[in-house]
Order: structure tokens, then C-alpha cells, then sequence
């Protein structure tokens, strides 16, 4: 498995667009391991701009043609939009799936139309622990679809993935969170005061989070009217 971004770590158009969208917040949420965080990327406002959802097909579709996928499969939920962006861009047909079957209905937990011995570019917002890619890919692998890569808007170098290695799957990310942040910093979205906050947190959360002057820290950020903007309800 090799982590794949471009040399300067950041999807410039994409980043852009993230930007506009004032993708990062301020908390607190609920994280996909069930911890809770004060700030987070909510890269799920870019699906209301049909100019950003053009580019990222765009850009993931490139990625995914490398490949020679015969199929774009989106994680529910947030990758549904993603892959049908990206399946526009390409004219490679798309599915999704879902970390658990239907309780009702056809009671599916792939939607659309495939194959076995297809192989998918399995799409999604971002990747952090991986632990739902994972379960993604066990879904597709049980009814016959194979996961050459996965494509993300969002992920961190600072991570490594044991499992997509054995597997033999590329992570592909579009731009290192760290580097976005600094990308918001430097576009005026967040002041220095907050950067210099919650920066180092994009080394080792775990370790930041513990810290509660951190913490305290983001209490009294979040209370300055300039950083109003990045108030978001949590997910």
C-alpha cells in the first residue's frame, strides 16, 4: 500500500473550494470512533456547490482511471455524492455502500448494478482512523467487487494503514489536513491565535486532546466574534 498526494500536499482547486465553503469548524462533534472533538473539516458543505462537485469528480476521476476501475463505489453517506460526481466525470458506472444492510425493503447493503470480478475505486470524504474504510471494503469484497484504491478529498500523513497494505490498496487523498489548515490559515479563514491552537493536533490528536489548556483554550477562541463563522452544529 502507498499513500498517494501530490508533492505539495495540497489540491489547490479543491482547496479552494473547501475554503469558500468554510469546511472547517468549530465544534463540538461526535467523531466516526465515537470520540468527542472540538473542531473538525465538514467536507459534506462542498456537495452544495454543483462548481466544487464538478472539479472534485474531475480531480478523483484522474485518480481513478489509473486504475483501470470498472466501477465507482461511494461510502455511505458522504461519499454517495462524491462517486456519482466522480462516475459523471468518467462515464465509469457507480454503486454504494453501506456499512449495514437494509432492515426493510431488498434489504441491500450494495445499491445499483455490478458485478463479480469488477473492480471499484472505492470513494469517500476523508480517512482518518480507516476503520470504516475497511469495513467498505469487506462489503464490496463479499459480493465479488475487488478495491484496487481508495480516493479521498481528505487524509494525514501522519497515519499509516497495516491492513491496506496487505490488501494491496493505494490510499489516494487529495490534500493533507494539516496542509488545508494552513491553507485556511493563510487565506484569512482562521486567525492566527486559533492556528496556533489547534495546529499540533494534526500530529497527535490523542495527545493534544488530553492537554486541557487545549481545550480552554478553544472555549475562549470560540467566543471571539471573529470566529463566529466557523460555529457549526455538530454531526
Amino acid at each position: 500500500m502507498s499513500v498517494k498526494k501530490s508533492k505539495i500536499k495540497l489540491n489547490k482547486k479543491i482547496a479552494q473550494h473547501l475554503v469558500k465553503a468554510d469546511a472547517w469548524r468549530l465544534g463540538p462533534f461526535i467523531s466516526s470512533f465515537g470520540l468527542e472533538i472540538p473542531f473538525d473539516y465538514d467536507f459534506r458543505r462542498i456537495i452544495s456547490s454543483p462548481r466544487a462537485l464538478k472539479d472534485l469528480g474531475d480531480e478523483m476521476g484522474k485518480i481513478a482511471k489509473k486504475y483501470h476501475v470498472n466501477l465507482i463505489a461511494g461510502a455511505e453517506t458522504a461519499g454517495i455524492p462524491l462517486a456519482a460526481a466522480v462516475s459523471l466525470a468518467t462515464n465509469i458506472p457507480m454503486v454504494y455502500a453501506r456499512k449495514d444492510a437494509k432492515k426493510h425493503g431488498m434489504r441491500k447493503q450494495i445499491e445499483g448494478m455490478w458485478k463479480k470480478g469488477d473492480r471499484a475505486a472505492l470513494i469517500d470524504d476523508s480517512v482518518a482512523s480507516a476503520r470504516q474504510k475497511e469495513l467498505f471494503v469487506k462489503v464490496l469484497k463479499k459480493h465479488g467487487v475487488s478495491v484496487p484504491v481508495i480516493i479521498t478529498i481528505a487524509g494525514s500523513s501522519q497515519r499509516s494503514y497495516p491492513w491496506m497494505k496487505q490488501r494491496g490498496i493505494d490510499l489516494y487523498y487529495l490534500c493533507d489536513r494539516l496542509a488545508l489548515l494552513k491553507y485556511f490559515y493563510q487565506q484569512g479563514k482562521i486567525p492566527r491565535s486559533l492556528f496556533d491552537v489547534v495546529k499540533d493536533a494534526y500530529g497527535d490528536f490523542r495527545v493534544w486532546i488530553t492537554n486541557k489548556d487545549n481545550l480552554k483554550k478553544i472555549e475562549i477562541e470560540k467566543k471571539k466574534k471573529v470566529n463566529q463563522h466557523l460555529l457549526g452544529s455538530g454531526y
